[in-house]
């Protein structure tokens, strides 16, 4: 990549692969299989020994639980870095 064009094709080849889904008039990628929303949890070192783990298998159950395992996505994410507050979602 050698110039702003060049950029510019990248882009609008990787948005035509990705796809776009339109929420609240804005646009927003799919990401995995066009969950209405995603429920980030952190899944680094610090967090993982705060209980994170343990967290998200108790979100994930509460979705199932609630019939909306389908709509929202639980995420574990690398660390977000405040490790003291944790775990953080």
């Amino acid at each position: 990549m050698k110039s702003l064009e060049e950029l510019k094709v990248i882009r609008e080849r990787m948005q035509e692969q990705v796809g776009l889904r339109l929420e609240n008039g804005k646009d927003f990628p799919i990401l995995d299989g066009g969950f209405r929303k995603h429920v980030l949890v952190c899944g680094g070192t610090g967090c993982t020994s705060s209980g994170s783990l343990k967290l998200i298998e108790k979100l994930e159950e509460e979705l199932v639980k609630h019939g909306i395992d389908k709509e929202i996505k639980i995420v574990k994410t690398g660390c977000f870095g405040l490790c003291e507050l944790g775990p953080i979602m």
